[in-house]
């Protein structure tokens, strides 16, 4: 990056800058992995910081069909070059980079290392689609998220900490590129989904690599088939109480879900389903490796409210409306996302909680709405038990403000912005800063990363701008703002005497 300062520019002038870049160290290669590999070859430059490699990675690619790789660096620095592919053991070495130099690092081979293979169980009966956790014991020095997978360093190279594997309809299962040692293992996700009430679905069991081992699900399972009101498959979820995942199970097509919990214990199972009360219900959970069959009848909910939007634009269109409680006495308040298809003008929002709300609307959802330059729609709305309420929505168009704040030397830099309208009133706004590697967004504060977008669209009209910084002069500027359009504000703040 260059910075050139202009003096004394004339109007229509061209002028022309000349830019000397510096030439990257490169670092060329081949990788090749085992015969029968059909997973691609991934190769990343890794810097080494006191002998450690160290985030992010300087350069990552993948290998080339003819097996050869080409990776850069903008600094002269030791590093770290390592090859990996799935269901292999990772190859490395530590190379020396220099700009202007070409590097030939000569070849990385991938070996395909030992295999675990084992079956799993449940009372005797192979489980398919069964996750089985391999993990190596131990603490290793450091651990680094590596072309998405987590490998450890220890003894001056890059090892696996291990890997997931499902079994096939025969619960049978095979994983490759383990290194000689230790490795336990454990069911850590059942058919049924993933923990829901026990510590663990297997007790851990130690192997040698390369080895042969049997898992045996020793939790209970409690299969529940849930009816609605009128005696059809309820459509929703259920989750454990206090089970270790948080995550609900989803009820299939024939409103069934299977749940894997401690053996023995007493239960308490949480279902919500579409139209229906939420409604929770114990059971006792069988013996180790037991299965218990539960019919479910739920109550419909004749107290939920509902919404009939009519629209004078964007009538056949998506929309997203988000509720957020008001006077409630949950913190942070209870909200409530609902999407539905508008047809001919008109969108119903059913099964909607009594109570007082305060209503966002947006065309898609609220990134969409925020790129198409539509303005902000808000209300406050107040529904009775089984209340069926209408309101009439219009999405206008909108303008943006892109705000850039920068010192004398035209560097970009941070500061806190105020806004008020033209009747004077203080606005609460967001500043979105997209750069080339990073996101940010803050409540009236302007971010150095990049030029800032105004969060939500602003709506046609005069707008006062406010800078301030630390050691800077204050500065304000009026700003109109035009629907369809984004305004550019750029905003210089000097040193303060």
């Amino acid at each position: 990056e260059q910075r050139v300062r202009i003096a004394g520019v004339e109007a229509r002038a061209t002028y022309a800058v000349g830019l000397e870049l510096d030439e990257a160290g490169v670092v060329v290669g081949r990788a090749r992995g085992p015969s029968g590999l059909d997973a691609p070859i991934e190769v990343g430059l890794l810097a080494l910081c006191d002998g450690v490699p160290c985030l992010p990675m300087v350069d990552r690619v993948l290998v080339g069909a003819d097996g050869t790789f080409r990776l850069r660096s903008t600094e002269a620095r030791e590093c770290l070059l390592v090859a990996f592919a799935v269901g292999t053991v990772p190859a490395s070495r530590v190379v020396r980079v220099r700009p202007g130099a070409p590097l030939d690092a000569g070849e990385l081979a991938l070996d395909a290392g030992l295999e675990i293979e084992g079956l799993v169980t449940r009372a005797g009966t192979p489980v398919e689609h069964a996750v089985v956790g391999i993990a190596v014991p131990g603490t290793p020095e450091l651990v680094l998220p590596l072309f998405g997978v987590r490998l450890a360093w220890r003894d001056g190279a890059l090892h696996r900490t291990g890997a997931m594997v499902e079994t096939d309809e025969h619960g049978r299962f095979r994983a490759r590129g383990f290194e000689a040692g230790a490795h336990e293992l454990e069911v850590v996700r059942g058919e049924g989904g993933p923990l829901r009430g026990v510590t663990r679905l297997s007790p851990k069991v130690r192997v040698e690599a390369p080895g042969s081992v049997m898992l045996e699900v020793a939790s209970a399972r409690l299969e529940l088939e849930v009816l609605d009101a009128d005696g059809r498959p309820a459509r929703g979820s259920a989750t454990v109480d206090g089970a270790k995942s948080k995550t609900p199970a989803r009820l299939d097509e024939q409103g069934r879900v299977r749940l894997d919990v401690a053996p023995f214990e007493r239960r308490s199972v949480t279902l919500e389903a579409d139209g229906q009360r939420t409604e929770t219900f114990e059971f006792e959970a069988p013996g180790p490796g037991e299965t218990r069959t539960e019919r479910v009848e739920l109550l419909r909910d004749r107290l939920l409210a509902s919404l009939e939007l009519t629209l004078a634009t964007h009538g056949d269109d998506e929309l997203e409306l988000d509720f957020v409680a008001l006077g409630g006495e949950t913190e942070p308040p209870t909200r409530l996302v609902r999407r539905v298809t508008a047809s001919g003008g008109r969108a119903t929002v059913a099964d909607l909680p009594a109570g007082a709300w305060r209503v966002h609307a947006f065309v898609g959802n609220s990134y969409r709405h925020f790129a198409e330059l539509l303005a902000p729609v808000e209300f406050e709305l107040s529904l009775g038990p089984a209340e069926h309420a209408t309101r009439a929505l219009a999405f206008a168009a909108a303008g943006r403000v892109r705000v850039d704040g920068q010192d004398e030397q035209g560097a970009r830099i941070a500061a806190t912005c105020n806004a008020r309208d033209s009747a004077d009133r203080p606005l609460v706004l967001r500043f979105v800063a997209r750069g080339a590697e990073r996101v940010g967004s803050a409540e009236g504060r302007i971010s150095e990363l990049a030029p800032n977008d105004v969060y939500p669209n602003l709506a046609p009209g005069d707008y006062v701008f406010e800078f301030v910084a630390a050691g800077r002069e204050r500065a304000e500027r009026r700003v109109r703002v035009v629907a369809g359009e984004t305004s550019e504000l750029t905003i210089v703040l000097p040193k303060s005497e």
